[in-house]
């Protein structure tokens, strides 16, 4: 496995808050090609996923979000 590293200033994680999480994993699964892992308990009113891509962490989805989705890093 690689580990990454960051210099100081660079953004090294985003995550997005959606009001479908369902339909945000859908959607950007299919455009990047990425797995996703639940990392919350099951039934839990939340949900937290992680993306993956060829099994490196490379973001989250969180729902159901407030208001207007949006992209946090």
């Amino acid at each position: 496995m690689t580990k990454r590293t960051y210099p100081p200033g660079v953004p090294c994680w985003i995550d997005t808050e959606q009001l479908d999480v369902q339909a945000a994993i859908d959607f950007y699964g299919g455009i990047f090609g990425w797995s996703f892992e639940d990392v919350l308990p099951a039934g839990s009113p939340d949900r937290y996923v992680i993306a993956k891509l060829d099994g490196q962490d490379v973001g989250a989805i969180a729902g159901p979000g407030e208001g207007t989705p949006k992209w946090n890093t």
